[in-house]
């Protein structure tokens, strides 16, 4: 979690958000990864949390949720 302050990642909006979820997941994932992140493949994640409804994670109690109908 220091990775972003460690090594100056500019937080901004993309597309009108500002979230964690995709500044951390999507946004500098490649820059994660390339210092030695690593990220649960969609098998495991999809266990975990859910934002939208997915194929992968239809009917699937997560633990934990954003704005979605459950």
């Amino acid at each position: 979690m220091l990775y972003p302050t460690l090594y100056d990642f500019e937080w901004k909006s993309y597309y009108g958000n500002t979230n964690e979820d995709g500044f951390f997941c999507v946004h500098n994932r490649k820059k994660l990864e390339d210092l030695g992140c690593k990220f649960a493949p969609l098998e495991v994640a999809k266990h975990f949390s859910k934002e939208h409804e997915i194929p992968e994670n239809v009917g699937l109690k997560t633990f934990a949720f954003h704005q979605v109908d459950i």
